[in-house]
């Protein structure tokens, strides 16, 4: 997790009082997350020219560095950067499919999580992909 990602998550997140702040929080802190800090002069000027937040930046910076199988970011830009260079990218709704598709989440546990999605105004995940997920879950 990178230093805007962390202060985007969990700084900000903890000021909102949003309990899966408190949870990435917690997983830093059992050391099952890291919190990885790039610093400015380390990020490519290619990404740093792209009009995406400071969180973006410094992940897509992260990916290309460790050649990572998946990068997880929602922002369209994003998702499309890191393909250009060969990235695998996902936003949260594709992996919260995965995991149903997988077992690993119940039906009834991605829809909540999706509606949960829907109601936080800190989230930026279009309300149409909220839906075409819930019409999926349901075989429409």
């Amino acid at each position: 997790m990178a230093g805007a990602v962390h202060t985007e998550v969990v700084v900000q997140g903890l000021a909102a009082r949003y309990d899966d702040a408190k949870v990435v929080r917690a997983a830093i802190g059992a050391g099952q997350l890291a919190v990885v800090y790039v610093g400015g002069d380390d990020v490519a000027r290619d990404l740093t020219a792209l009009s995406l937040d400071p969180g973006e930046v410094e992940t897509l910076h992260l990916a290309y560095q460790e050649r990572a199988d998946l990068v997880l970011v929602d922002d369209m830009s994003a998702r499309r950067e890191a393909r250009t260079h060969g990235l695998v990218a996902k936003g949260t709704l594709g992996v919260l499919l995965d995991a149903f598709r997988s077992g690993i989440l119940t039906r009834e546990d991605v829809r909540r999580f999706v509606r949960a999605i829907m109601d936080r105004e800190d989230i930026w995940i279009a309300s149409e992909l909220c839906e075409g997920v819930l019409a999926a879950l349901e075989g429409r």
